[in-house]
Order: C-alpha cells, then sequence, then structure tokens
C-alpha cells in the first residue's frame, strides 16, 4: 500500500504532466538515453512517464527484455507511439535496426518524436 507522501507525490506528478509543465521524461539504460515528449497529449506516454517502461504490457516487456541482444533488426508493426520501439532501443544492442510501422497520422507524430540514442 502507497503512503500518504507517497500518493499526494503521484498525484502532484500526475497533475503536472496532464497539464503540461512536464512535457518529457527521460529514460536510461546503459547509458542510453530515450526522451520521450508531448507526455501529457496521450495516455500511453503519461502511463509510461509516472510507472516506468516497464509498465505497460509487462509479459511482452520480459520477452524484448530477456530476448537475445543481438538482433539485426527489429520491426514494430502497429508501433502506436513507439513503445516497443523504445524498449527494443533500451534493450537490444546499439547497431539493431528499428523500424516502427504505423498507419494513424496522430500516431506517427509521436513516433518521430523520440529521441534515439542510435
Amino acid at each position: 500500500m502507497m503512503s500518504a507522501p507517497d500518493k499526494l507525490i503521484r498525484h502532484f506528478k500526475q497533475y503536472m504532466y496532464e497539464k503540461g509543465f512536464i512535457r518529457s521524461k527521460t529514460f536510461v539504460n546503459d547509458e542510453r538515453p530515450i526522451v520521450i515528449t508531448d507526455i501529457n497529449k496521450n495516455s500511453l506516454l503519461n502511463n509510461i512517464a509516472m510507472n516506468g517502461l516497464e509498465s505497460y504490457e509487462h509479459e511482452v516487456v520480459l520477452l524484448i527484455k530477456n530476448y537475445s541482444r543481438k538482433l539485426s533488426t527489429f520491426i514494430d508493426v502497429g508501433a502506436n507511439v513507439g513503445y516497443f520501439s523504445m524498449l527494443a532501443e533500451l534493450y537490444f544492442e546499439s547497431d539493431t535496426k528499428i523500424i516502427a510501422i504505423e498507419p494513424f497520422p496522430r500516431n506517427i507524430e509521436f513516433i518521430k518524436k523520440l529521441e534515439f540514442n542510435s
């Protein structure tokens, strides 16, 4: 159970994200940063910012995280906002080519704004 101060901090962070006062969040793994922006404009990005990269579709996250790090190409079909592409960037070797395929223009804009190290 979450303590009262932790609940207050969580609600404050949620408010800051929703109102657009905090618009980006950086995640780092093995010194490889990923910056996600427009957190206040998408509920999935907001959830990731609040709860961490491994908070959504946990089984798939574990599959990506534990898969062999040596992969020539990772294809994210139906990429939405690029969540699994972000995970691939963090957990696969830096020479892995990441391809995100998404038909909806609004989601494509989120993907284009991801800042990958490679």
